[in-house]
């Protein structure tokens, strides 16, 4: 692997951590004397450090992957992979606002409020209009 990118690096530069199925925009917090690179990103629910070898690999215990320089071609990969990111956790929300609609009409047996009737037919998209 070229270790020559990861030479020039200080503490406050930005490097992608890339694995198989994620990318994260990184920021180094320091250098040892060793070479080793620890880095930080908002995880989820937290901050999560990690320690790369000085040719870029993961060397923290559980995590693998690698790190790549923030070049525009790299940043428009990354910027590529958030926007679908996005977009599917936006889907994935939706299909669970809808289990938890059907859900609740299940369990209270289809014996709903005029309210909650309104705000199910308001989501689904039904006019009580066209219905009759």
């Amino acid at each position: 692997m070229n270790t020559e990118w990861t030479a020039t690096l200080k503490p406050g530069d930005k490097v992608i951590y890339k694995t198989s199925y994620t990318q994260q925009v990184c920021t180094i917090t320091k250098i040892t004397p060793t070479g080793l690179i620890n880095v930080e990103y908002y995880g989820r629910y937290k901050t999560v450090t990690l320690t790369f070898y000085p040719d870029g690999r993961c060397r923290t215990k559980g995590y693998w992957g690698n790190i790549i320089p923030c070049t525009p071609l790299n940043m428009a990969e990354y910027e590529e992979y958030h926007a679908a990111q996005l977009k599917r956790e936006a889907e994935e929300h939706e299909i669970y606002k809808a289990r938890n609609i059907i859900r609740t009409l299940f369990e209270c047996g289809g014996n709903i409020s005029l309210e909650k009737a309104r705000v199910i037919n308001k989501y689904l998209g039904v006019n009580v209009d066209e219905c009759d």
